[in-house]
This record gives C-alpha cells, structure tokens and sequence, in this order.
C-alpha cells in the first residue's frame, strides 16, 4: 500500500499530544525576525519575548514572522518523498501569510513527478492541528490518496475560528489591517475580535476586557445545536479569568463536546501579538 504524508506549519496546536497516524506527519517552521536579526526557528522563542503593541516600531526593528520560502517548502518534498509516495501539505489560511502560496509554487516545481496536494485549511492554530488529525488517522485507515484529500477538503467549513487581540499594531506589520485602524483600535483601548470566514480575516466585534470576550465567545457558541471540539488559546500575558465560565458553558450545553486550553505558540504570537485569544469550534468532521 502507497504510504502517504503530511507536512503542516508550526502555526498549528495539536489538542492530543500523541495521536494515531503522527508519524505521518511532519513540520515546517518559520524564521523569527526581531530587530533586524534572524533569531532562527520560531518555535525556539516564547512570546512573552515579543512588545505588546509594535506602534512606533520601526518596521525594519520590530518583530516579523517569516513564512517557509519557496525553497524551504521544495527540500522538504524532497526528504520527506524519500518516505511517502504521497504528500498532503495543510497550511494555515492563505490570508495570514505567504506560506500557503510558497507551497503551491515549490509542489509545481515537482509537478508530474510525485503525488502532491497542497490545500489552504482556511484556519489556523487548534484548527489546523483538529484537521491534520483527522487527516492523519485517514491515513492509518488506509484511505487512498485522492479519498483523503476529498474528505480534508470537505472537512474545512467545518472548522469555526474566532481570534480577539487588543494588538491590532501586530496585524497592521503583518499587513492584515491598515496603520491608521491599529493606531485608533490600539488608542481607544479596545480588544477586536476576528473572525476566519471563507478564507477572510473579518472584524465581527469589539469587546472592553477579556471578560467581554468569553461572554461572546459563548454567545457564539450558543448558536450550534452540536460540536465535538471546542479549543482555547491564550499566552500567558491574557489569563482569560473567565475561562471557567466557558468550560461551564460547554459542560452544560455540550456535554458531550471535547474542551482543551492550549499556551500560544511563538508564530501565533507574532501574527496577533502576544496578548490574543482564539477560539475554535469544530463541528462533527467526515469520518
């Protein structure tokens, strides 16, 4: 039977540290770039490293995540084909970064010389980690090539993905949000909350604390009828005090619905800076 693989980027949480097929699954790191240095690989940096608003930083000296270039993405098919006769590539919403594109352009340097499916996961973080789990117990299951890849894809408007940061300076660096909504946004002292909807980063509220936040976050959630995974991510500059009001919630109104709170990883910072908070909702996936 063909042996097939996954290469996803270190955006990703993975609710179960140890999970059936994790073998096949490999990882890709970006490069942390913090004052005009290269600081290496983002998973060697925590994010109480990086400034909690970047306003006034010289966009040469503040802290910028670089995505896997294009080469970065081409020797990795190459080790990892020496394994796998196929290879899925998951990677976070192509909104956020170029990483998504660079693995497109390194799959067609290899076009018609191995079985490669790069695919846009329109998520990010436990989301991303959700779906290469399910992708990677596919796999065990002995699922062909193009099954899985139909299934994943099916899979991803399954997958809800809320992001609350009062570092709206972060994304105006990344060049998610204009200079002069993060001056006004970071000003007024206000945390805006985002939504991923089809791929697109979209402003959904405005909330004054953290406390705010978890009760919108339960608001949201009170509009599925059923879920089987509910993530939250926080670093430790945002304690989200009210955490227990939302395992509550979920205890409650989903008893049946896993709950995990993960610590933010460095490119998830670096993205949405080092106070965020993301929550994702995972319906039922494809079996």
């Amino acid at each position: 039977m063909a042996s097939i693989g996954i290469l996803t980027d270190t955006t990703a949480h993975f609710p179960q540290p140890k999970f059936s097929g994790q073998d096949h699954v490999a990882l890709i790191d970006f490069t942390l770039v913090f004052q005009g240095n290269h600081l290496g690989e983002s998973r060697n940096h925590k994010a109480l490293d990086l400034p909690l608003s970047l306003i006034g930083w010289e966009a040469e000296k503040a802290p910028r995540l670089i995505p896997p270039s294009v080469e970065d993405f081409y020797q990795h098919y190459l080790l990892l084909h020496q394994r796998f006769s196929g290879l899925l590539v998951i990677t976070h919403s192509a909104q956020l970064s170029l990483t998504y594109e660079n693995a497109l352009q390194a799959a067609e340097i290899l076009h018609g010389t191995s079985e490669i499916a790069v695919i846009n996961a329109q998520t990010i973080s436990a989301g991303l980690g959700l779906l290469v789990q399910a992708t990677a117990q596919h796999i065990v299951r002995g699922l062909s090539f193009d099954q899985i890849e139909t299934i994943v894809r099916r899979n991803i408007p399954k997958i809800y993905t809320l992001i609350c940061t009062p570092g709206l300076s972060y994304l105006s660096h990344n060049g998610l949000l204009t200079h002069p909504q993060a001056i006004v946004g970071e000003m007024l002292n206000l945390l805006q909350v985002f939504s991923l909807e089809e791929d697109h980063l979209v402003p959904v509220e405005k909330v004054r604390n953290y406390r705010h936040a978890a009760e919108f976050f339960i608001e949201f959630l009170s509009e599925f009828e059923e879920l089987s995974h509910v993530a939250l991510i926080q670093t430790a500059n945002t304690p989200l005090g009210e955490t227990h009001l939302l395992r509550q919630f979920i205890n409650e109104s989903f008893p049946r619905t896993a709950f995990t709170e993960h610590k933010a990883n460095p490119p998830m910072s670096a993205l949405f800076g080092p106070r965020f908070v993301c929550l994702v909702a995972l319906e039922t996936l494809e079996p």
